[in-house]
């Protein structure tokens, strides 16, 4: 969240990057969000995870990393797997509920290593399917 050492740092290194691709005449012209997370919050509820949810995003367009167009991927713990939480997964779909324009909550593959928590190597390349599908607005391909 904003405030967090990892989250400044992120801001650092965007403003570092942002110079690079200035200083080489590189304009970029299209870009979005891939949000997954949730599994440490799974037992959460909606109202604790969507105001944090809705600080982060907030912060990422106050502190530049996005604008209020950027299309926002929020992908959601599959309920099968062992980290699956109401909460989260509800407070997801309510931000795609409030910005459908840019905003989609998705369910994510359901190809998990034998842990149930992480994707496998299939089900990697069918969440980069599925943002791209939702960020670019193109035809779902399925791994």
């Amino acid at each position: 969240t904003p405030g967090n050492y990892y989250y400044n740092l992120a801001v650092t290194e965007r403003t570092q990057a942002d110079a690079w691709l200035a200083t080489n005449s590189i304009s970029l012209i299209d870009s979005g969000w891939l949000w997954v997370q949730g599994e440490s919050d799974a037992g959460q509820s909606q109202s604790w995870y969507q105001t944090r949810l809705e600080s982060l995003i907030d912060g990422r367009t106050t502190d530049g990393f996005q604008d209020a167009a950027t299309k926002r991927v929020l992908m959601k713990m599959h309920p099968s797997t062992s980290t699956y939480g109401p909460g989260p997964s509800a407070a997801k779909d309510a931000a795609a509920s409030a910005s459908p324009s840019n905003v989609s909550a998705v369910l994510m593959p359901y190809y998990m290593n034998a842990d149930n928590i992480h994707l496998n190597g299939r089900g990697q390349v069918q969440l980069g399917y599925d943002a791209f599908e939702h960020i670019f607005g193109v035809a779902h391909k399925s791994a």
